[in-house]
């Protein structure tokens, strides 16, 4: 029996083994099963921080701490600044046979992004507030002193920022400039930028496409349109073209000028060349990774270095691949352009100028921050191949003071105006941002967030004395997802008493009750209907403009996009806003709590889920919808380990950044 039951033990405590030792029982009770990763989520799995409002800006405030001598005057202007570490170029020299001679090395700092503000100071000490996106760690601000114009790289740490003057880089010689132009009738002309007057001044030897300039020793070169593609120079102040080299060997659109090399960039296709500008010697060689286009366009080297191109495919920056043997290109315009664009130049301000070829040709500026772009002035009834900027000597300037505010007429925005002087820009001068709802509320919807996308741009314009008189608000009605009949509207932070008279709004239903100023009733704080329904203003722009009874402090008006809100297919009280942002007086409070609506006035908790999602999103820059019933994050790869970070990754989500978006979850525009 003893044996018997010995046996029946170690058999027992055998099989107890066994199984312990099974691979499908290895893990232990109790663990959890593997996460799923971010990107595979659902909206309603994400993991959202209680605090975290979806927000892609930043409000900052930029102190200048610039102390100007008695009786100077300076211009400040601010950009927005992106730094990212980039490797050494290496630049392999080649010989005619293109045989490899020998390698150099050439650090290239990063970009300067775009401009978001002005202001014309007497004593250098000010404040700004700024409306920012919320990965800006860095702005630049350029000081234009009666043409000398310096710079600075400032820190953005807790929303504050301040400006002081300690040994300035000077980043151009001077004030005002010239565009110089070429085309295939062999003319060489200027174009005025401030006018848009263009004069030919030459016959060339040659057609060409091409031209850069050397400003330091006033020379302008050019190649020619045909075999065996010529080198000239000419040199503007004995008025004569110098033949350089009888051929370069290759065809090639775009040129420009480096003026830390001293070398000539030449380049089609994917490649850029470096010419030697005094004999026309090939220099070099590299390779360009990543343009969705490789026709047409022109290659330019804007402030601090950085080389952008434009081809038929948009604007790129180009910086080095992990070796620094080749460019990597970095779309910068959201999509291809509706044009076809020959000619890029920087002028001394930093304002990238562009022109379409053809007759009639067309001369535009774009944003290079966000590729938003403007026509400047008439069609010209010639071709324009390409663009070169020319900056003229400071001693150019003149004193006058048109309108007596104490303004120079070269720093006033107004020259003309004694009320106002100078803008501020949100997003930036050229960039536009994005209001995008979902229009259920209180229940649920897709997160498509396609339902009501409004486009918006800002202009604050400010006196001489630094306080603000108008606000302009540009709304785009860019995209309508829905069959409701939603109306827009945005509620601002300060007193209507301050407010002298709105203009811009369209109202078609009846729904909505104004006051003499052009203000909602009823409310405590002043609330502008834009559209009651937006279905009747479909892809309109609405002109707002916000006149103010006497100049106020920056500080008082705040910094847009302010409080915009929906209201949803008639129902006035059925308002929806971004998360935690405040109802006007109109709003139901009824909806409160009730479907999937987890508000808590009390606590100051408004238009969030209990998982935290929101209905509506703000976002600084211009904004692809997805498609109907694609969630933003499926078309939006990085949004989820944005929400879920509580906005501290991927602070730029929006963007069309390598691996940000799947395409074909959004719509073609």
């Amino acid at each position: 029996m003893k044996t018997k039951y010995l046996m029946k033990v170690v058999g027992a405590f055998l099989l107890v083994l066994a199984i312990g030792l099974s691979p499908s029982c290895n893990k232990k009770i109790g663990d959890d099963p593997e996460p799923t990763p971010v990107e595979d989520k659902t909206m309603d799995e994400l993991v959202i921080p209680e605090d975290f409002n979806f927000e892609t800006n930043q409000i900052v405030e930029l102190t200048f701490q610039d102390n100007l001598k008695a009786g100077d005057t300076a211009k400040y202007d601010v950009y927005i600044y992106s730094e990212q570490l980039t490797p050494d170029s290496i630049f392999n020299d080649i010989d005619d046979e293109g045989v490899i001679l020998d390698d150099n090395v050439v650090d290239l700092p990063d970009n300067i992004n775009d401009l978001i503000a002005s202001k014309i100071s007497e004593t250098g000490l000010f404040t700004l507030i700024l409306s920012l996106p919320s990965y800006v760690e860095k702005l630049y601000v350029i000081k234009n002193s009666m043409g000398v114009f310096t710079s600075e790289i400032i820190n953005v740490n807790n929303k504050k920022s301040v400006f002081q003057s300690q040994g300035y880089k000077t980043t151009a010689d001077d004030p005002v400039d010239v565009l110089y132009g070429v085309n295939g009738a062999r003319e060489l002309f200027t174009i005025n930028p401030v006018t848009g007057e263009l004069v030919v001044i030459e016959t060339m030897p040659i057609p060409s496409f091409t031209c850069a300039m050397d400003k330091v020793n006033r020379k302008l070169y050019t190649v020619g349109a045909r075999s065996p593609y010529p080198l000239y120079s000419y040199d503007l102040d004995e008025e004569t073209f110098k033949l350089i080299r009888n051929g370069i060997g290759y065809y090639a659109p775009r040129l420009d000028y480096d003026y830390e090399s001293g070398r000539l960039l030449y380049s089609n296709s994917n490649w850029v060349l470096t010419v030697d500008p005094s004999n026309g010697r090939r220099l070099s060689v590299r390779y360009i990774d990543g343009l969705e286009s490789r026709a047409g366009g022109d290659i330019v080297i804007g402030p601090d270095d950085v080389t952008y191109m434009t081809t038929h495919g948009g604007l790129y920056r180009l910086n080095d691949n992990a070796n620094g043997s080749r460019y990597n290109a970095t779309r910068i315009s959201a999509e291809s352009l509706p044009f076809s664009p020959t000619s890029t130049t920087f002028d001394s301000n930093g304002e990238l100028w562009l022109a379409t070829n053809g007759a009639p040709a067309r001369l535009f500026v774009m944003d290079k921050e966000t590729g938003g772009w403007e026509y400047r002035f008439n069609p010209y009834q010639r071709g324009i191949h390409d663009l070169t900027t020319l900056p003229l000597d400071e001693t150019s300037i003149d004193n006058t003071d048109t309108d007596g505010d104490g303004i120079i007429d070269y720093y006033d925005e107004y020259p003309d105006d004694a009320t106002r002087a100078y803008n501020t820009y949100t997003p930036s001068i050229y960039g536009i941002g994005a209001h995008a709802f979902e229009d259920n509320w209180p229940l649920q919807g897709d997160y498509d967030f396609n339902d009501l996308v409004v486009n918006y741009h800002f202009t604050i314009v400010a006196n001489s004395d630094d306080d603000i008189v108008e606000v302009r608000a540009k709304y785009i009605i860019k995209h309508i997802g829905a069959s409701y009949h939603n109306g827009f509207g945005v509620q601002l932070p300060f007193s209507a008493d301050l407010i002298a008279n709105v203009t811009g709004y369209h109202h078609t239903t009846g729904l909505i009750t104004v006051d003499s100023k052009g203000l909602e009733t009823g409310q405590n704080l002043p609330v502008i209907i834009v559209t009651d329904d937006a279905n009747a203003d479909a892809y309109q722009t609405l002109n707002i403009v916000i006149e103010l009874v006497n100049p106020t402090s920056p500080a008082v008006i705040s910094a847009p996009p302010f409080n915009p809100f929906i209201f949803i297919d008639g129902d006035r009280g059925r308002e929806v806003h971004m998360p935690n942002y405040i109802p006007t007086n109109l709003v139901n409070s009824a909806y409160y709590g009730t479907g999937d609506d987890n508000s808590i006035p009390a606590a100051g908790r408004y238009y969030k889920t209990l998982n935290n999602l929101p209905w509506g999103i703000n976002i600084n820059h211009d904004y692809k919808v997805p498609l109907e019933k694609r969630s933003i994050n499926q078309g939006y790869l990085k949004f989820a380990a944005w929400a879920e970070s509580g906005g501290t990754q991927y602070q730029d989500w929006y963007k069309d950044n390598a691996g940000y978006r799947d395409n074909s979850k959004l719509k073609n525009d």
